[in-house]
């Protein structure tokens, strides 16, 4: 990586460059006479050192005739062209992008502004990979192994098979029933199976590997994790606001007016946060994925069960779509989400809600996915848990908080006679 420098006839390399920037911002680089330092080159460009200058600046006065602002000016050049010839390719886990094929790097039309991807031929057409612009804005360094880590995915279904497309080709795809195997990726395991098989395949999956688990499920997750893998062990949950409307079909994320930039979510204590929305990004198009800290996921977490519970029982006591619960009947809607938000702050003093914003961040969510059908399902994970409120309110002998949302699971035969 060492360039000649056109006036000095040493090499340059980066501990050279480092110490003339860093004088260059102390003495307006060698040569440069200022008020308080004058110049130590003089018009001759002598080599008299000074206390402080660094070893590189002294071999460049020894070896050059110039005038130190021109030996800046030409070293400056000198660092742009080797900033321009450093490799682009980015490490992948366990391969590389130039492993994997030709690749080569270039910027993103205007609309994309801000971030680069590379292209490179497989045997299954041109697969993109996106790099979030953050990286970029940075000298390119190799991504972490876990960026885009091969992984074990449980589940084959819409979604499972849509994890494996964001992959890099080197995921292992497991059916619930299947045995985990031994020679498995060290990388994230997503859990894409229905909520009545997480038991099962929490207990095929070595205890050592729980750490890898990323749940997508819908519904309120962490009671039960907490009992089956552990309060202390980093699993992730994603929250997901994306859709897939049928195997191989690609995600389409759910951005609304009121969250331009997506709703989907994952905890930042998960151990694969980052390898998460790493994934989701280099889907194309890609697809949001905020890491959000203890405080904030766990709101977020109750947002998206709130609206679950309240749209699919409206929903399903007026038997239509989600459309039609937010065109019709929003009043009602918006009255239940509030009465569960109420009762979630009572047991949870540390989630607080602005109510205007969330019955619209929850209104524009159900206008993204207007065409979703109602039902009360998986009782257990959603509605499910907004009912236990109830029951601990009333052996506490306090008033019921959440009446409606009792009295429609009445309704439709959800709840246990007599209860």
């Amino acid at each position: 990586l060492k360039l000649a420098c056109f006036g000095c006839h040493i090499s340059v390399d980066r501990s050279c460059v480092a110490m003339l920037v860093a004088t260059a911002f102390t003495d307006l680089g060698p040569g440069v006479a200022t008020a308080n330092k004058p110049s130590v080159l003089g018009a001759a460009g002598g080599s008299q050192a000074s206390d402080f200058e660094g070893p590189a600046l002294s071999a460049c006065r020894l070896t050059t005739p110039l005038p130190g602002a021109v030996c800046l000016a030409l070293c400056a050049v000198a660092v742009r062209g080797w900033q321009r010839q450093r490799p682009s390719t980015r490490v992948l886990g366990r391969t590389t992008i130039a492993r994997r094929g030709a690749e080569r790097v270039r910027k993103l039309p205007p609309d994309q502004a801000g971030t680069e991807y590379a292209e490179r031929n497989a045997k299954d057409g041109k697969r993109v990979l996106r790099v979030p612009s953050e990286d970029l804005n940075e000298p390119r360094a190799p991504v972490l192994p876990e960026d885009v880590a091969p992984a074990v995915i449980i589940g084959g279904g819409r979604v499972g098979d849509a994890f494996e497309q964001m992959g890099v080709g080197e995921d292992i795809v497991l059916g619930r029933d299947d045995p985990f195997p031994e020679d498995a990726p060290d990388g994230p395991i997503f859990v894409c199976t229905r909520n009545d098989s997480l038991k099962a395949v929490i207990a095929k999956v070595p205890k050592e590997r729980h750490e890898d688990l990323v749940f997508i499920q819908n519904g309120a997750l962490m009671p039960f994790l907490e009992k089956e893998v552990g309060s202390s062990v980093p699993y992730s949950i994603l929250l997901v606001y994306f859709a897939v409307a049928k195997k191989g079909e690609r995600p389409i994320d759910g951005k609304t007016e009121t969250d331009p930039k997506g709703l989907t979510a994952v905890n930042a204590t998960g151990k694969w946060a980052k390898a998460i929305r790493f994934r989701l990004y280099t889907n194309t198009p890609s697809l949001s994925c905020e890491i959000l800290s203890k405080p904030m996921f766990y709101q977020a977490y109750w947002e998206k069960n709130l609206w679950i519970a309240a749209y699919m029982l409206v929903g399903a006591l007026h038997g239509c779509t989600i459309g039609d619960v937010e065109a019709q009947h929003r009043t009602e809607v918006d009255d239940l989400i509030g009465e569960l938000a109420t009762a979630l702050s009572a047991s949870f003093p540390e989630i607080r809600w602005e109510r205007g914003l969330l019955f619209e961040r929850l209104a524009a969510y159900a206008r993204s996915v207007a065409h979703f059908p109602t039902a009360v399902k998986e009782f257990e994970w959603r509605n499910g848990a907004f009912y236990e409120l109830t029951k601990r309110a009333l052996a506490a002998g306090r008033d019921d908080p959440c009446p409606s949302h009792t009295e429609g699971l009445r309704t439709l035969g959800m709840l246990p006679v007599g209860s």
